[in-house]
C-alpha cells in the first residue's frame, strides 16, 4: 500500500550506497535491521 511504499522510500534516505557494490549494499542495509 502507499504508506508501506513511503515507509520504506524513507526508511532508505538514510542509507547511502554510492560507489558501493550490489554485496557491499546489501551487506550495509542488512547490518541495520534484525526480523526480531
Amino acid at each position: 500500500n502507499d504508506f508501506s511504499r513511503a515507509v520504506a522510500e524513507e526508511y532508505l534516505r538514510y542509507f547511502n550506497f554510492e560507489g558501493d557494490t550490489l554485496d557491499v549494499a546489501l551487506r550495509k542495509f542488512l547490518a541495520q535491521f534484525s526480523l526480531t
